[in-house]
């Protein structure tokens, strides 16, 4: 067994630890590197032993001793042997540390170990053919962080291009890698972060930046497209919760192929763009997804060119992205309206909008409830009280009623009374008129008839000499015209006859008002006459020549009287 005097150092990596250890490795905390003991034999430790060590250890037993030799005698060499002589030649041909330059892809810790993976600054696309995983333990990766970042502002992060002193490692199971020593900062911004930032000025330069991630949230997602590689592998996971939403008739999904990878990858995906707005100028969409289903971090960046970032700035509604890498941002994720890291969460996102929103009208529909049935109480309540209210007003509008109604019945019944005395006065008034007519009535009915036999006479005095004054100017008319005044005198005469028919209506007229007059005179008589008084219950006085006795100072000289009834007369002696 080979042993060294002193401590030997070996190239363990980081994911040989724990087997080093086990045979009896130590770390040394201020080189960070592990060592073999002095006195510990070298042999277990061949894998990880410097060169200038391993040519000292005893060699092992050749394959030849232990197998025989190969058929066509030509080399042969245990798996082990064979990786081990790749080693030593990378080993002897960078025997020193070297500086690379290179883009940072992708940058992630793992168990205090920053993992940073590197690719040629010269490659373009989805190429992943040059590529290096670098490590650097915890303490170290942050002082070259803070040193980079000190000197030029931008921190050590993904799309950055670097220049970083490192020391090959080979790693039998890993293979090669690369231990981080120290950083350049003079090389800071990779190509691609550059495009990046030239197409992030292009877009602010024509308003379209924030277009997208500044429009307001859906009120719903009814109605969506989504915009995949052919079998993705995060497409059926997408699929499957996002049929659920279908077959319960609560989104409407269209979904639309592109390619993502290779020379047609930003034409296809603008293309795809444009038919998720054709779709939604048909029946408007409530947003567009982009999903992708992991695959490498080249690949992922190759999406971000200039053209699909305008389509998707350019897009009406909403675009969410969903590219499976949950630890890098893309410009895409950088441009829309909401990043989801995985299709699976993106679809997860979807959902949950859509229950929040069921939910969010639940509780609506249940507040409007509430607040109906509070007001219909409150409403019911009220009608209660004006209706107890009104009941009150009415009891107490009719016993006022009824009061009113009480005290007008005593007024009717007084002046019933006050009437009744009227007319009793009344019927007393025209007993003395009927008496005064009866006396009078026979003198004024005989001059009544005198003077309508007077208006009658003159009347016809009238008409006649009017008829014999046209007849006179008629017959001079006559001989002063002639026969050429036949036509005139036809008028003249036709005037006569209109004359004569107006001054006979006139008349006519005339005798039918006094007749009138005398008709209504004479029934006024006939109503207060004697007969009629006698027939409404009255008595006539009278005296012994049988003139009516009107007045008590006509009687008071008289001495035998007759009361005229309507059934008989009763003489009536003075005593």
């Amino acid at each position: 067994m080979t042993t060294q005097r002193h401590d030997v150092f070996i190239d363990c990596p980081f994911s040989d630890k724990d087997e080093a250890k086990a045979l009896g490795a130590r770390f040394h905390s201020g080189r960070k590197s592990w060592f073999v003991p002095a006195g510990t034999p070298l042999e277990p430790f061949r894998k990880w032993l410097p060169l200038d060590v391993l040519r000292d250890v005893a060699p092992e037993e050749a394959p030849e001793e232990r197998y025989g030799p190969s058929p066509d005698n030509a080399p042969q060499l245990t798996v082990r042997e064979f990786v081990d002589g790749v080693r030593t030649a990378i080993m002897e041909r960078y025997e020193s540390d070297v500086w690379l330059i290179g883009q940072v892809t992708s940058l992630r810790e793992r168990r205090n170990v920053w993992l940073i993976e590197l690719m040629d600054p010269d490659q373009e696309g989805a190429s992943a053919a040059h590529r290096l995983e670098v490590k650097a333990f915890g303490g170290q990766f942050h002082k070259i962080a803070a040193k980079l970042e000190s000197m030029t502002g931008q921190k050590f992060e993904a799309g950055i291009n670097v220049r970083i002193k490192v020391s090959p490692e080979f790693d039998p199971r890993y293979h090669l890698g690369a231990r981080l020593i120290d950083i350049d900062p003079t090389v800071t911004i990779g190509a691609f972060e550059l495009r990046l930032r030239q197409i992030r000025e292009a877009l602010k330069a024509d308003g379209l930046y924030d277009r997208n991630r500044a429009m307001p949230a859906p009120l719903d997602f009814c109605r969506i497209a989504v915009i995949h590689p052919h079998a993705a592998s995060g497409l059926a996971d997408f699929q499957r919760d996002a049929a659920a939403l279908e077959r319960l008739g609560l989104c409407e999904i269209h979904y639309l192929t592109a390619t993502f990878e290779g020379a047609n990858a930003e034409r296809s995906i603008v293309e795809a763009f444009g038919r998720a707005r054709d779709i939604h100028e048909r029946d408007a969409l409530d947003a567009i997804v982009i999903i992708r289903g992991g695959g490498s971090k080249q690949g992922l960046m190759a999406l971000s060119t200039e053209a699909i970032a305008r389509a998707l700035c350019a897009m009406p509604v909403p675009v969410i992205t969903g590219f499976g890498h949950a630890d890098d941002d893309t410009l895409l994720d950088e441009l829309a309206w909401k990043r989801c890291d995985t299709p699976s969460k993106t679809i997860a996102f979807i959902r949950d909008q859509i229950r929040a929103n069921a939910l969010r009208g639940a509780e609506a529909f249940e507040r409007i409830r509430q607040f109906v049935t509070m007001a219909m109480a409150e409403k019911q309540a009220t009608t209660e009280r004006n209706v107890e209210r009104i009941r009150h007003h009415a009891v107490a509008r009719l016993r006022d009623l009824r009061d009113t109604v009480e005290d007008r019945q005593r007024s009717i019944k007084d002046a019933a009374v006050r009437k009744r005395d009227h007319l009793l006065e009344q019927g007393r008034q025209v007993g003395l008129a009927h008496s005064r007519i009866e006396t009078l009535a026979p003198g004024r009915l005989r001059d009544a008839t005198a003077r309508i036999e007077q208006l009658a006479g003159a009347l016809s005095r009238s008409a006649e000499s009017t008829f014999q004054s046209i007849g006179s100017r008629l017959d001079e008319n006559n001989r002063m015209i002639g026969l050429s005044a036949l036509r005139i005198a036809s008028a003249a005469e036709e005037a006569v006859d209109r004359h004569g028919a107006l001054i006979k209506a006139q008349a006519s007229a005339v005798l039918e008002r006094w007749t009138q007059g005398i008709g209504h005179t004479m029934a006024l008589v006939n109503a207060l006459g004697p007969d009629a008084t006698l027939a409404r219950g009255f008595a006539i006085v009278f005296d012994e020549t049988g003139k009516a006795v009107t007045s008590a100072a006509a009687a008071t000289g008289k001495t035998d009287l007759s009361l005229r009834f309507r059934d008989g007369s009763v003489a009536v002696r003075r005593v």
